[in-house]
């Protein structure tokens, strides 16, 4: 289904006009009829009836109508949350310490990085260090590598 044309289509849906919705959306009113004329022939059914000097919807119309602005609802909504995810205001923060940071230092910093980020989730994984990557993995279901790095190298 060719969504630049659901798209026209629930515009035309809900301003009700054809001329209404090419003036929304910038475009002629030929194109839109065109698009409309499309998506009706790519679906086998009428979609819009004459109504006076505007449109209404067939029953099929309508049963679109409802499905595909949810789709373009979702869309908008997706939008909006991207931009959050993307700014690091919302997503999923696993964290994994042994018991002493997890008990004293690590408390003090997921309270002040809840305050500046409300939207993330924090998963805290405590447990002893030589339990390793394996452990990381089946708690995380990640990869499991081992980051970490030596801070000091040692000179021979």
């Amino acid at each position: 289904m060719n969504l630049h044309a659901l798209r026209i289509f629930v515009e035309v849906a809900a301003k009700g006009s054809v001329t209404d919705a090419a003036a929304s959306l910038s475009i002629s009113q030929p194109a839109v009829s065109a698009q409309i004329r499309k998506l009706e022939a790519e679906l086998g059914r009428p979609l819009l009836q004459a109504k006076g000097r505007g449109i209404a919807l067939t029953a099929e119309g309508q049963f679109l109508f409802a499905k595909a602005r949810r789709i373009f609802e979702w869309e908008r909504e997706l939008e909006r949350e991207w931009v959050e995810v993307k700014a690091g205001r919302c997503g999923r923060l696993r964290l994994a310490s042994t018991y002493l940071p997890a008990h004293y230092l690590v408390p003090s910093w997921i309270a002040a990085f809840k305050r500046r980020h409300e939207q993330v989730d924090v998963e805290i994984l405590t447990g002893n260090s030589a339990a390793g990557p394996e452990a990381r993995r089946q708690r995380f279901g990640g990869p499991g590598r081992d980051r970490a790095r030596p801070r000091h190298r040692r000179r021979d």
